[in-house]
Parts: structure tokens; sequence; C-alpha cells
């Protein structure tokens, strides 16, 4: 008998790596612009971390959530404190990961009659361009007659560079990325809103997002979650990677 709890909790321990290992990994859904694509980076190494694998599959930020509802993806990298609320089936995880600052990107002739989202809704004869499905943006400026959506923010810099928009509206870092990229200079900024980003899982996956929320909690009390922003920052500084 003695011999044979030893053995028997072996024999348990092996079935349990067997099966963390043949698990098969959570669809994640990103929208892949800088920031998504910088806190996904950030995310691996916390799900690494607890034995998950994650499977990253690129899509529109409606698809995304579309297909999350369904239970179709298992998750999505980062949305704001309020996809929640429309999204019930989804778990946040806390603590937030990131934080959405959405600004409007405008040319010097606009200088001046823009210094917040009010004079933005006043400004009804100028085109206003954002990306379709990001919701940090869509409660903003959404229902506004005169904006129109693009399905990604090089499909909005380009019509925004070929002058098809006067403003855009979108997330600083996304923004940002492009505007070097394209080269574009001379452009005024102004900051509409600024929320925290957390990631999600879809309830299905309870027992996963306790184990990656639990370590989420560890690594910032820890101050770990800054570092391996950090590296994963300076990774996609470094290799200037086109999301698209």
């Amino acid at each position: 008998m003695k011999l044979f709890l030893p053995l028997l909790v072996l024999i348990i321990s092996g079935m349990l790596s067997v099966n963390t290992q043949a698990q098969e990994p959570l669809k994640i859904a990103i929208v892949a612009n800088r920031q998504a694509i910088i806190d996904s980076k950030i995310l691996e190494q916390v799900y690494q971390r607890v034995g998950i694998r994650m499977k990253l599959l690129v899509m529109p930020g409606l698809r995304a959530s579309q297909e999350a509802d369904l239970g179709l993806i298992d998750s999505e990298v980062i949305r704001i404190g309020s996809y929640l609320d429309a999204h019930p089936q989804m778990i946040r995880i806390e603590p937030a990961i990131d934080t959405a600052i959405v600004a409007a990107i405008f040319k010097p002739k606009l200088k001046g009659q823009i210094n917040s989202l009010a004079d933005l809704k006043n400004l009804k004869k100028y085109k206003i361009g954002y990306v379709r499905g990001i919701k940090a943006v869509h409660d903003l400026i959404g229902n506004l007659p005169n904006a129109q959506s693009t399905n990604t923010p090089k499909a909005l810099m380009k019509m925004f560079q070929a002058d098809r928009l006067d403003i855009i509206v979108e997330t600083v870092g996304s923004s940002n990325f492009y505007i070097k990229k394209l080269g574009l200079q001379e452009l005024e900024q102004v900051e509409l809103s600024r929320q925290p980003l957390y990631h999600y899982l879809h309830k299905k996956n309870r027992t996963q997002a306790t184990l990656i929320e639990n370590e989420l909690k560890r690594l910032v009390s820890s101050g770990e979650l800054l570092k391996i922003r950090a590296r994963a920052e300076a990774d996609f500084e470094q290799h200037e990677v086109d999301p698209f």
C-alpha cells in the first residue's frame, strides 16, 4: 500500500501533464494595430507562465466581437471596460493591462477649431474617419453623420494621406506608428478620451480566466509586468513590423 500511493500520485500527475500538453490553444482575436500587438506579446508571457497555449487570429474588431459572442473564438486581446456591458458572456480579466488613448488627428487648416470632443461634433462639414469595431473610438464618434469607417488603421491613414478624410479619430499608439511610417508631417493632435484596457475571455474558459487573472495580479504586484511591457515595446520598435 505504501508503494501504491506514490505510484498513484505519479500516474495522476503524468495524466495532468499530458492533458495540459494536449490541450488545444485558446483562439484569441487580435485587431492588428501596434497597441494590440504589444499587448499580445505581454499576454503570451502570462499564458506561458500558467501553462496555457494561445493562438492569435487577426480579424477586424467587429467580426472579433461577433465570433467571441458566439463562442467561436475564446478571447480578445484587449477591450475597454464598458465592452462587458454589451458582451455579458465574456469575462473581464483584472487588472487592466494597458490604456486606450483616443485622439483626433488633423491638418493645420483646422488648428484652433478642435480642442475637445464637443468641437469635433460641431464640425459637420468635415469628413471624419475611424477604424470599425474599436469600441473606444466608436462610442465617441460612431453615430456622427459625417463619420465613416475602415477595416484597418493602415487603410484609415492612407485615406487621410490622400485627403479623402479631413480628420481621423484613432488610438494614439496606432496612429503615431503610421504617421511615422508614411512620413506624414505638420499634423495636429488633440486627446479626446483615456480608458483602461482589459483582456477578455469567453465564459466557457472560466477556469483558464482565473489562472490568468491570478498570474496577472502577481506580475502587477511584483512590478514584473512593467519589465515585460518594456521588452515587448522595444522588440516592436526594433523590428518596426507593419501590422498589415
